[in-house]
């Protein structure tokens, strides 16, 4: 059974459930979590596009012989999953708001961990290393201008 299908399962009970908890309220959910509901809905939108996406592109490279995008579906997958498990997790805030803020910090742990896997190691250092001599060279200008004005206005000598 795939991740996606786990997800959508999740997201279907949790909202079964709120409708049950809240259905003798007189306040809507918008009313008392605005916040979490419109997050939600950004989120659940992102899901949809993203494994929306991610079949298209599936479905494209099935036909075509050489797959080019393997980096794309990887994206769009933890995407899709980052975001599905968001959902779910802010329906459970909704429901148990305590173990819905312990399945969020889990969620932050996971997404840090999915974010590194994401970006290369090699490459973020070559970033830093190329932003360090980058900033070098910025002060090394100033420097040399500074130096060049400071020997630029030194008084000249006029011979009469």
């Amino acid at each position: 059974m795939s991740f996606h299908k786990v997800i959508v399962s999740i997201i279907s009970i949790l909202a079964t459930f709120i409708q049950t908890e809240f259905q003798s309220k007189s306040s809507s959910l918008f009313e008392t979590h605005c916040w979490i509901m419109y997050t939600f809905y950004v989120v659940l939108f992102t899901y949809v596009v993203a494994g929306t996406t991610l079949t298209i592109q599936v479905r494209a490279a099935a036909a075509p012989p050489n797959r080019g995008n393997d980096n794309n579906e990887r994206v769009l997958t933890k995407v899709g999953l980052m975001s599905g498990a968001l959902a779910s997790t802010l329906l459970l805030l909704i429901i148990r708001p305590v173990l819905g803020w312990v399945a969020f910090a889990f969620w932050v742990l996971y997404f840090v961990k999915t974010a590194y896997e994401l970006v290369h190691a090699d490459a973020f250092f070559q970033l830093l290393e190329t932003l360090k001599n980058a900033f070098l060279q910025v002060i090394e200008k100033l420097k040399n201008k500074v130096r060049g004005q400071s020997k630029d206005v030194l008084p000249v000598s006029v011979s009469a």
